[in-house]
């Protein structure tokens, strides 16, 4: 059924302009992108704004090092019960400004033992500027998304807590790059209370450091560490990730 969707997807795209995270190296493609279990379609709008619709099936047996109430799963081998789509708008001001929004939706497709039955609506807003002061491909972005159930099974528990990413990445000799909060981690619940929660606020140190090792391949090392843990979301993380983009 994916393999037919992708197709369906990828004759009807048109030239997409792909924009990648560290770096933000711009290339261009007549083609739609197809990762793993993910659709992503982007296309131009007019001048500098873009558009960006994403679907994505998540994969069965994912596990993580992480609390309750995170997104990165929990310390057991777990059923993804979520399939969520995406559209954004990205536009491009100047070559130091770029700003978008978005909306996500997050569907419960998974049985009664692994899913929380609740529909879930995510806005999401950002905005970028390059740092050429400290080197190239140095940028700030900000990231700001809210997480809230809007139907579903109404014994579940409410979702509802604000997720913030000031994320600053630096680029360094030899093709290294460091990244803080490259995720949205810092999260303030406004949502009925989880397991071992004593007030709203989760602030962890969250840092990311990486190489791209050639043209397509980069690898990373992400290690989250909690600061303040009142709404407990993980212990600590730690991510090693080793993409290839084509």
């Amino acid at each position: 059924m994916l393999g037919r969707k992708a197709a369906r997807v990828m004759g009807a795209a048109q030239k997409a302009r792909l924009w990648q995270s560290h770096g933000r190296e711009v290339f261009e493609h007549n083609r739609s992108e197809l990762k793993g279990e993910s659709i992503r379609v982007r296309w131009r709008l007019s001048g500098g704004t873009y558009g960006n619709l994403n679907e994505k099936y998540e994969k069965p047996g994912h596990a993580a090092l992480a609390g309750p109430g995170s997104s990165h799963g929990s310390t057991a081998l777990v059923k993804s019960a979520y399939k969520p789509f995406q559209a954004a708008l990205i536009h491009t001001f100047d070559p130091r400004w770029a700003a978008g929004i978005g909306m996500r939706l997050i569907t419960p497709t998974g049985g009664e033992d692994f899913a929380s039955e609740k529909w879930r609506l995510m806005p999401i807003a950002g905005v970028r500027s390059k740092l050429p002061e400290i080197s190239s491909g140095s940028y700030f972005e900000a990231l700001v998304r809210y997480n809230v159930s809007v139907a579903g099974d109404p014994s579940a528990k409410t979702i509802s807590n604000l997720q913030l990413a000031p994320m600053l990445n630096i680029s360094l000799p030899d093709r290294w790059f460091i990244t803080f909060y490259p995720n949205p981690d810092i999260r303030v619940n406004f949502g009925d209370p989880v397991t071992g929660q004593t007030g709203c606020l989760f602030l962890p140190f969250d840092a990311l450091i990486g190489r791209k090792l050639t043209q397509n391949w980069t690898a990373s090392l992400e290690i989250g560490v909690p600061i303040v843990r009142d709404y407990p979301v993980y212990n600590f993380k730690t991510e090693a990730r080793l993409n290839f983009a084509y």
